[in-house]
């Protein structure tokens, strides 16, 4: 497995960046990259798509950098409803062999991995989106600020987990506790669904994942309320008190 080394002894180079979102019938268009990156990062539903021909599917918590001089095309029609962020930067690179073959002034990432918490990397890029919206801002700020994405990333692919493979039951957990996360969802919920007592699922996530099924919850809560922050128009004082009344049910057993 090879791996690409971004040399970040001086900034990114910002191209473009935007948000894509699509309700319908949408097969992603046969793009033909130059010498930039481009980041895709999917925040809902899931992208099939081909990167010089080899297939690769993109789920929330999914990324993908694209390497300079690829070919992008679908993978087939999807029929779902489906958002992600395309970022696409001017970067010196390097092919490497392993994560730990660069330098202090490289950041190691493969082409796709996932990253645990990805709230605050909303918000940067959000930020940068709208910082490159507005045209009195300078070229450096866009630069910075898309180094710092790519920082960012880079910490939270190299953050192990204590286990990087949970068990069946925390996997399952975590799926069913995403796509239920808009019902009066609590603990009890989610150990009843799976058949086991609190104690035991606790116990289970502590090990797999240095984490409990509460904070995990929770995380996901902080998570929806930066994304109502960056998103909507809602005050700040409705946005605390729906994520305080969905926390309180959380935490209720």
């Amino acid at each position: 497995m090879s791996y690409l080394a971004l040399d970040i002894s001086k900034p990114a180079f910002l191209f473009f960046i935007g948000e894509f979102s699509f309700d319908g019938t949408w097969e992603h268009p046969v793009n033909a990259h130059q010498a930039d990156f481009e980041l895709i990062l999917p925040q809902t539903g899931t992208l099939s798509i081909l990167v010089n021909d080899h297939p690769f599917i993109l789920k929330p918590g999914d990324v993908l950098l694209v390497p300079p001089y690829a070919k992008v095309t679908g993978n087939g029609t999807m029929t779902q409803q489906i958002n992600f962020y395309w970022l696409h930067f001017y970067c010196d690179y390097k092919v490497v062999d392993s994560p730990t073959d660069g330098s202090k002034d490289q950041l190691i990432f493969p082409n796709q991995f996932r990253i645990k918490d990805n709230g605050d990397i909303l918000i940067l890029l959000s930020e940068l989106m709208n910082m490159e919206l507005d045209r009195t801002t300078n070229q450096l700020p866009l630069n910075l600020l898309t180094t710092t994405i790519l920082a960012k990333l880079n910490v939270e692919y190299h953050r192990k987990s204590i286990n990087a493979h949970p068990s069946t039951l925390v996997s399952q957990a975590l799926e069913w506790i995403r796509a239920n996360m808009s019902v009066d969802l609590s603990i009890k919920n989610v150990a009843e669904h799976f058949e086991v007592s609190n104690a035991y699922l606790t116990q289970q996530f502590k090990r797999d994942l240095n984490t409990t099924p509460l904070q995990h919850l929770l995380g996901l809560k902080i998570q929806a309320a930066k994304v109502l922050l960056i998103r909507t128009n809602l005050p700040i004082y409705e946005i605390s008190a729906n994520i305080s009344h969905i926390t309180t049910k959380i935490i209720r057993l």
